[in-house]
C-alpha cells in the first residue's frame, strides 16, 4: 500500500484512473476513508488521474494521539502529492476535506489547478466540536454513530439501504476515537476564512439543501467570499456524492476540466425540486400545486417528490406536509388520468 510521510505520520492514499491524464487529488469527511467517493469514481476515473487519501486518524492512515491541526492535514496533502511525483493538481474535497482544500487555497496556491469545495464551512461553533469530542472520548464511536449517519444522508437514502451506507458506516464504527478525535480538535480551532477574499484559484462550492452539518447558507458563504467561485447546490444531505453522483460528477468533471459552466449542471429538474422543496417550508400549496403539476408534465418522478415531502416533513412539526402528500397523491392521479390512452 502506498504511504506519503508527513509530521511523523503515515498517510495512505490510493491511485485509480489514468496515469496519463490531469492529476485530481480527494480527501473526504469527518468519520470516512477514501472509500465514500466510490459512487462517483467511475466518472471520475475516466477523466483523471485520481488519487484518494485517507486523512490522518482516518482508514489505513496512522493516527497519531493528540490534537491535530488544518495545518498538518494540509501538509499531509502535500506530502502525498510529492510522494505522487505531482507538483501541479486538481483537488476536491469534502467536509474536513474541503476544510483542507481551503487551507491549500491560502497556504499553497501555487500547488493547485482548480477546487472543488464540497458540504464544507469556513467557520463552525467550537462549542460543537468541544462536545463532540467529549461524546466519543466517554463513549467512544459508537455513541455517535446514529447522529453522525443521520446527518450524512437524507432519510430517504438511508431507507434504500445500499452497499455504500453501510459500508460508510463499517468505516465510521472501526475508526480509532482518538484518531476522529484529533482532526475534531484541527476543525475546532481552524482559522481558515480570513484568506477566502484573496484567492484567485477558480473554485467551484457545492452544497446540499438538507445538509445539517454544512449548511447550504455556509456554502453560499463560501462562494460569495471567494472571487469569481462557482455554487451550485443539490437536493442532498451532507454526502451530496453519494446522493447524486451523477449530477455531481457531472458538474465536478466540467469545472475541473473547464469545458463548460456549471450552470450548465444545474438542470430544470434541480430547480424545480429546489422550489418545491421552498413551496413546502413555507407552506404554500397554490405554489406547490402549480409546480408539481408541471413538474410532471415534463417527467418529475413520483418517487423522488414523496421523498422530497417526507425528508422536508422529518424537520417540520407533525404533520406540517400531511397536506402536501395527499395534495401529491391526488395531482399524481390526475396527470395519470388526463395522460391515460382512451
Amino acid at each position: 500500500m502506498p504511504f506519503a510521510i508527513n509530521d511523523g505520520a503515515r498517510i495512505y492514499w490510493r491511485e485509480d484512473g489514468r496515469p496519463d491524464a490531469p492529476p485530481l487529488l480527494m480527501v473526504g469527511s469527518l468519520g470516512s476513508d477514501h472509500s465514500m467517493w466510490n459512487p462517483v469514481m467511475p466518472a471520475l476515473a475516466e477523466r483523471f488521474r485520481v488519487i484518494r487519501v485517507d486523512k490522518r486518524g482516518h482508514g489505513a492512515s496512522d493516527a497519531p494521539q493528540g490534537d491535530y491541526a488544518m495545518s498538518q492535514l494540509g501538509g499531509d496533502l502535500l506530502a502525498v502529492a510529492d510522494a505522487a511525483g505531482v507538483q501541479r493538481f486538481r483537488y476536491m474535497g469534502l467536509s474536513i476535506g474541503g476544510m483542507v482544500g481551503m487551507w491549500l487555497l491560502g497556504n499553497a496556491p501555487d500547488r493547485l489547478e482548480r477546487v472543488v469545495l464540497t458540504n464544507t464551512s469556513a467557520r463552525v461553533d467550537p462549542n460543537t466540536f468541544s462536545d463532540r469530542i467529549a461524546a466519543v472520548r466517554a463513549g467512544g464511536m459508537a455513541s455517535i454513530a446514529d447522529t453522525v449517519m443521520g446527518r450524512f444522508f437524507t432519510p430517504a437514502y438511508a431507507k434504500l439501504r445500499t452497499v455504500h451506507h453501510e459500508t460508510v458506516r463499517q468505516v465510521l464504527l472501526a475508526l480509532q476515537p482518538h484518531g476522529y478525535i484529533g482532526c475534531c480538535t484541527a476543525i475546532r480551532d481552524m482559522r481558515i476564512a480570513e484568506a477566502l477574499p484573496r484567492v484567485s484559484t477558480p473554485t467551484l462550492v457545492v452544497a446540499g439543501t438538507y445538509d445539517v452539518s454544512t449548511s447550504a447558507e455556509q456554502g453560499r458563504w463560501i462562494a460569495q467570499t471567494i472571487p469569481g467561485a462557482q455554487y451550485l447546490e443539490l437536493p442532498t444531505a451532507h454526502f451530496s456524492p453519494s446522493e447524486q453522483p451523477g449530477r455531481f460528477a457531472d458538474a465536478a468533471v466540467r469545472f475541473l476540466l473547464d469545458d463548460a459552466s456549471v450552470e450548465a449542471a444545474l438542470d430544470a429538474s434541480t430547480l424545480r425540486l429546489a422550489a418545491i422543496a421552498q413551496a413546502i417550508a413555507l407552506s404554500d400549496p397554490e405554489s406547490f400545486a402549480r409546480l408539481v403539476a408541471e413538474g410532471f408534465r415534463q417527467g418529475l418522478d413520483a418517487g423522488e417528490l414523496q421523498a422530497l415531502i417526507a425528508h422536508s416533513g422529518s424537520a417540520a412539526r407533525p404533520g406540517k406536509t400531511d397536506a402536501f402528500v395527499r395534495l401529491a397523491t391526488e395531482l399524481q392521479a390526475a396527470h395519470e388520468s388526463a395522460t391515460r390512452p382512451s
